[in-house]
């Protein structure tokens, strides 16, 4: 996560859709007073994160609400800043979240026992992390280079490739996102992703 008072930028990081590519490549550009986050990607290469130092961070989370925003810059100074977020397929959004706690320490089982455990917690799901009315700008995974340069070039802050070390864990046993549903799963994440899928036309 990122608020940059320098380029008058609150870039919200959602869980799993390339956040932490943007977030280095953004904070190249940040001044001695913006707010960095610390990395929660444990597996970031050393030559990804280029010397990147959390800083100002004290009260700030990587995942914050939107509402945090509110609550701790005030409407007023957030009004004032340009905010800017991220979203992805949620059915294969999810897969990687699974994925990535295995990387870093969770027992590898069955996927639908990860999701049976998580499915009631709000952790799981992007669709509380901003206001689609309140922020500027929502990007896609998909198209985040596009969407990353489309920002810089808005804000006039110079443009820094995303760094290529920061990806996703691929275990060799990871297959395509859709075999790890069934019915009932993929019913569950429809129902609360239905901003995704309504205004990105992701579908399962």
């Amino acid at each position: 996560m990122i608020i940059s008072h320098k380029h008058k930028l609150i870039f919200i990081k959602t869980k799993k859709t390339a956040g932490t590519a943007v977030q280095l490549a953004l904070a190249k550009e940040c001044g001695p007073d913006d707010v960095l986050t610390e990395i929660e990607d444990t597996f970031t290469p050393p030559e990804a994160l280029n010397g990147y130092e959390p800083r100002n961070n004290e009260g700030w989370a990587s995942h914050h609400r939107w509402w945090h925003f509110k609550w701790q810059l005030g409407e007023q100074l957030c009004q004032q800043y340009f905010k800017f977020t991220l979203v992805r397929n949620p059915w294969e959004r999810i897969v990687s979240l699974y994925w990535w706690e295995v990387k870093n320490g969770r027992e590898k089982g069955e996927f639908l026992d990860w999701f049976i455990e998580k499915s009631g917690r709000s952790g799981l799901w992007n669709w509380d992390m901003f206001d689609p009315e309140w922020v500027d700008h929502v990007g896609k995974y998909e198209t985040v280079e596009e969407d990353y340069r489309l920002v810089c070039e808005k804000l006039g802050i110079p443009i820094h490739p995303l760094p290529k070390g920061v990806k996703e864990y691929q275990d060799p046993e990871r297959k395509h996102y859709r075999e790890y549903y069934d019915n009932w799963a993929r019913k569950i994440v429809e129902e609360n992703s239905q901003f995704e899928i309504q205004n990105f036309g992701y579908e399962f």
